[in-house]
């Protein structure tokens, strides 16, 4: 998992970096599609998908293999998986619907500082308490 998440990283900061030095940023409080925008969406999605199936796997072979271990720790485990997925899943959700719907995108500009609260709270600081 680790060489297929060092390719990804790589693909992205190739692309990113193609993506800023060609003119592909939309403006400043402009709404556009981007090669960036989508980049960053399929990236969040590929990796909490990543993550997700990685830490089944290893949840299903901990349960087969060690089920004394798995009845012990397998909520730690669960809940291990879901922090992982979860922040890169609510980031693919929003940059998707920052993307596609314009309300959406309207009412996230008017109220930046509360959506910057609740994001990271949900994104960064309970999956690191988790």
């Amino acid at each position: 998992m680790h060489r297929i998440t060092g390719v990804v990283i790589l693909i992205y900061t190739i692309l990113y970096l193609a993506g800023t030095s060609n003119d592909c940023f939309k403006k400043e409080g402009e709404k556009g599609e981007s090669i960036l925008e989508e980049l960053n969406i399929s990236m969040f999605l590929l990796l909490a998908i990543g993550f997700f199936v990685t830490g089944l796997v290893m949840c299903l072979s901990l349960k087969k293999h060690f089920p004394a271990f798995y009845t012990k720790f397998g909520w730690i485990l669960k809940l291990a998986t879901t922090s992982l997925c979860a922040p890169l899943l609510i980031r693919a959700v929003d940059s998707w619907l920052l993307d596609t719907n314009d309300s959406y995108y309207c009412y996230s500009n008017k109220h930046e500082a509360s959506f910057n609260v609740v994001f990271a709270i949900l994104s960064t600081i309970a999956p690191a308490v988790a």
